[in-house]
Formats: structure tokens, sequence, C-alpha cells
């Protein structure tokens, strides 16, 4: 008590008939007489703050799980101040398994916004703690200016539910009148609606679709005799229900589903495993082949550079550059003047669809040179007798058999690597 009168916390005594729904005789008899045609799942759970409970309402959360209770509301803030007990209910909520529900109470006295940021500025720990899989309410009952009221509504709700997994408001329907003159709920909240009941079936406030009510609050525990104790809870304390099964709380909490369990047959685990290590290594040994002549050339570059480099800085002209000892000298060779094979070479572009091989002939028909259109639009020539200088690593271009040679020290357009058909390669002897 003495934290409370430290705190000065602002709220006001409700009354408790602008809770309290009062059933009309149709939905007695309906209660009555075919309840079964209303089959509603419940998932329960309280709401607490620090003005309203002791911290030994903590002591009761284990308990409550245990008997299929699984979700604790708690204040954050009031108004523009934090609650008292909030930092020391959620981490007790998280230890006893309970799914974590935040709020905060507005007050028409103050901006939505500047409230909506005391609220944020209060949960951020918690939200750090379960990745920001929550719902968050605006506690609308403390009556004033309804044009104020209805902002509060709209710029609490417009600050808060980008940060959580979704943004709701509290009120009955008394209060919802009162308060906002019954206001359209923003189309992307929900409604925890205050009616304090036995029934299953109540109303809800004018501006709020029946798709959109999510939660509902039936009572206070030892004051209404209709609502259960919870398990392990001596004192006052308000009793809410979330519209579904678990698991869709779960979703609608947003929280994601847990990876399946490993294969419980270790022979299996271990088969699985090894098949994806084959895999990564085969990926691998792909990509180290890929770039193992790109990698080559690229250190010979580097080498040769700093040579350069290193000359200069001496005051000198760089040195002729060695040749790699990767590399050789082809020919073209002279033989079987008639087969156009052997009078040129044929260049091919890396990993580039076939171009097109263009053949010329002199007058007698006969051909004396072939040219090789690359996809970049380049066309490279060699005559017979013509030397060139490739890698001596056969290079596979096309996914099928290694069958070309790189050209050393030359390039198409753009820097694209050129290649020799192996056919048409006289080796150095």
């Amino acid at each position: 008590m003495l934290e409370k009168l430290l705190y000065n916390d602002p709220v006001v005594s409700r009354d408790e008939r602008d809770f309290l729904t009062k059933p009309t005789t149709a939905q007695w008899l309906l209660q009555v007489l075919a309840p079964q045609a209303f089959p509603v799942t419940w998932v329960k759970g309280i709401d607490i703050s620090g003005a309203g409970q002791t911290k030994d309402i903590a002591n009761a959360f284990p308990t409550m799980y245990a008997n299929g209770w699984r979700f604790v509301m708690m204040r954050a803030s009031n108004g523009t101040l934090e609650d008292i007990l909030f930092d020391y209910f959620w981490p007790r909520v998280l230890d006893a398994g309970m799914y974590p529900i935040v709020y905060g109470t507005s007050y028409p006295a103050y901006s939505g916004v500047a409230q909506a940021d005391k609220f944020l500025t209060t949960i951020d720990p918690l939200m750090q703690r379960i990745d920001g899989h929550t719902v968050a309410i605006n506690d609308v009952e403390y009556e004033g200016d309804q044009a104020a009221w209805r902002n509060i509504v709209t710029s609490w709700h417009n600050s808060v539910n980008p940060k959580v997994t979704q943004a709701g408001a509290y009120s009955s329907v008394y209060k919802w009148l009162k308060c906002t003159n019954n206001m359209i709920l923003p189309a992307t909240a929900f409604f925890h609606n205050a009616s304090w009941s036995s029934l299953t079936i109540v109303p809800i406030p004018i501006g709020v679709l029946p798709n959109q009510v999510k939660m509902r609050q039936i009572g206070v525990y030892l004051k209404h005799a209709w609502v259960e104790q919870p398990p392990g809870v001596n004192e006052d304390v308000d009793v809410d229900y979330f519209m579904g099964t678990e698991a869709e709380l779960k979703k609608f909490l947003g929280i994601p589903d847990a990876p399946p369990p490993p294969p419980s047959d270790l022979e299996t685990r271990v088969i699985k495993l090894e098949t994806g290590v084959n895999t990564l290594e085969t990926k691998i040994n792909t990509l180290e082949t890929e770039n193992h002549t790109e990698h080559q050339k690229m250190e010979n570059d580097i080498a040769n550079l700093q040579l350069d480099v290193d000359a200069l800085k001496e005051g000198g002209e760089p040195e002729p550059k060695p040749e790699p000892s990767d590399i050789w000298e082809m020919t073209v060779s002279p033989e079987k003047p008639d087969d156009p094979r052997t009078k040129v070479w044929v260049f091919q572009v890396w990993n580039k669809t076939e171009g097109k091989v263009v053949e010329k002939r002199n007058k007698e028909e006969k051909p004396i040179m072939q040219e090789y259109l690359s996809d970049d639009g380049k066309r490279i020539t060699y005559n017979r007798g013509e030397k060139v200088v490739t890698y001596k690593a056969i290079t596979d271009t096309d996914g099928s058999t290694p069958d070309c040679y790189e050209i050393y020290n030359l390039f198409g357009d753009h820097g694209v690597r050129l290649f020799l058909l192996r056919t048409e390669v006289t080796k150095p002897y």
C-alpha cells in the first residue's frame, strides 16, 4: 500500500455498473435452451497492475500455468507514468511459461502520442526478450472530452501498432459510448470487450465489428460469483478469456511455431546429416573448379603489378614479366590445309551460348579463315601458323566434358574470358 501511495497512481475507482452486462430475456433463453448453438473455446488469463494487485500474485503464475491458464495481461503504463510493478511482473510471467500481453491506461488529459511513447519505452526490455511477439491494448475507460478521446484512440494505435504483432483497445459498451461517442475502431485494431457477465453471448460496442473482438473480460474474482478462481490467486483480479484455442492465441500473439523435433532414430539423423555434408562438399568442389583459373590469373596479375610498382619505386623501368609456369605457347597447325579447323582458332565465351562461326573462302572456294562472333559482338581471328598463349589447364565451358583452353592475356568486350576449342589445339613438344 505504501508503494501505491508513493507512486501517486491516478487511477479513478471503477463503477461496476459500467462493465456489468444485463442480459435480455432473449439472451437468457438462448443461454439456457440452446447453449450448444454457440460453441466457444476459451483460453483463460488474468490482467494485473501495480494499482490493483500486490507482488504476491506472481507466486501463483506457475500454478496457473500447470492448471491450463496461459496468459497474463500486464499494465505497462498509466497515462504518462510507468506502472510501478511492470518490471517486477513480466520476468516472472516468462519464467512461469505464461504468454505476456501488455496494456496501457490512457487519459483524455494527455496526448495519445505522449502516452504511446511512454508505453513503448516501458515495454522495450520485454519486447527484446520475446522478439516483439505479443499484442498491446489501449485501456479506454476514463471519461472526458470525446473529441480528445477519439484522437487518442487513433494516435495511440498508429504509434503502437507497427511495434507489436497487433494493437487493440479495451472498453465496455457503456464506456466506449461515453468516451468516444461510439467511434469506429481502426480497421487494423482488435477489441478487448469488458462485459462482466456469466453469459457466453454478450453485446459489443457500436463502432466495433464482431470479427475484431478477440478477447473478453468476464469479471473480477472475489467480486463476481461466476468468475472462476485463478489457481493459486487469493486477491481481487480481473479474469479474461481469449476467444479461441491456445494454438490460435499463439498465432494472435505472433509466436512462431516451434521447429519439428529431430528424428528419434539416430541412424536416420546421421544419414540426413551426412547427406547434407556431401551436398555442401559437392558445391564447394564445383566452386573451386570454376574459380581455379580465375584465381590463378588474378594472382599472376597481382604479382606482375607488384613487380612494376617495385621497379618504379627504385626509379627504374619495370622488368619484362616472366611468363607463368602454367601457360604454354601453341601454334595453329599447318597440316591438312583443306580442313578449316586447322587454319584458324575458334573462340568460345565462358558460359555463353555457342556463337555463329563464319567461314571465309578464296576464289577457289577453299577455306582460308574462320571467325567466331562472340555474344558480345567481338570477332576474334587467328590465321594458320600464328601463335597463341593459353593456360595449360583444360576448362569445361559448357557443363559437359572439359574441352577448352583459356586464352592468356586476351579478353573480349567487357572483360569476357575467351577460350580455344580443344580439337583445334596442337600441343607443343
